[in-house]
């Protein structure tokens, strides 16, 4: 109900501005304008794999600063999160993340993931490691759930200690992922402008010989911010089959699977070629 009464509103001042600027040569302010913009971040953070951060929405925050636009009090956020934890799998998809943005009188919803990890080993003959962090981004407006931008980036870098590793590893590839999503979500909002294309993947993995390896590999999917409309086609066997709807390159796609690997489970990609990805889940 409330999409349809902000659609509504909108064409209405549209409209009146152009009425305005037949009468009287001057344009008038609308909900489209920059200036009156609201965005909403929530983004799941994961530094060493379990550890939350607040890196990436930092970052993001002070880039939309810089180019005047307003975000929702987060501290606000985060505290209603923390009663309700089913609001960050709300965000999942475009819907619940719109719906979600409302709440909070946001224009767009930019959320995410964003996780880093280090390297198994240390470099030879020093006690330097690597820190891998993938992040993924998509920006969704609220009055509609129309997608209008996605970003994701991946980095590795080198260091001495996990924490500023990992934190290092996550700036890297949070800010080109950020400074991108944010010039292509305003000139889309600007432009009135929606829906960016998509294709269709397959997902399918092996080793799941178990239900609770089954729901986290699915919760997984769900939480990854490339995909959309994901199904579960077929259980059979240890295998399970998904289909999604995906706006990267699945060789990106795969690499950031890996990167966001369930708790206690590893995904190993076996394969990625005409839209597919074929892995396997170990433990541990």
């Amino acid at each position: 109900m409330g999409g349809v009464m902000r659609n509504e509103w909108t064409r209405a001042a549209w409209l009146t501005a152009a009425l305005a600027l037949l009468v009287t040569g001057k344009a008038i302010a609308t909900s489209e304008s920059l200036d009156e913009l609201s965005v909403m971040l929530l983004i799941d953070e994961r530094s060493l794999g379990s550890i939350s951060t607040e890196e990436i929405e930092s970052l993001t925050s002070a880039l939309l600063a810089e180019n005047g636009i307003r975000v929702v009090d987060r501290k606000m956020i985060r505290s209603r999160i923390e009663k309700d934890k089913s609001l960050l799998q709300m965000a999942g998809d475009s819907g619940g993340a719109a719906a979600l943005g409302m709440q909070f009188g946001a224009d767009i919803v930019l959320n995410g993931t964003a996780v880093a990890k280090p390297s198994a080993r240390r470099i030879a003959g020093s006690n330097l490691r690597s820190y891998e962090a993938a992040v993924t981004l998509r920006a969704v407006r609220t009055d509609d759930a129309r997608l209008l931008a996605t970003a994701s980036d991946t980095a590795t870098v080198v260091g001495l200690e996990d924490v500023s590793g990992s934190i290092k590893a996550l700036r890297a590839a949070g800010s080109k992922s950020a400074d991108t999503i944010i010039n292509k979500m305003l000139r889309a909002y600007e432009d009135g402008v929606g829906s960016v294309s998509s294709d269709r993947v397959t997902l399918v993995f092996g080793g799941v010989d178990r239900l609770w390896k089954l729901k986290s590999v699915r919760d997984s999917l769900k939480g990854c911010a490339m995909l959309t409309g994901l199904n579960q086609d077929e259980y059979t066997a240890g295998t399970v089959t998904f289909t999604a709807e995906c706006e990267q390159d699945v060789s990106l796609l795969a690499e950031v699977l890996v990167m966001s690997a369930p708790k206690d489970l590893g995904i190993q990609v076996l394969d990625t070629a005409d839209g597919k990805i074929t892995a396997r889940i170990v433990e541990r």
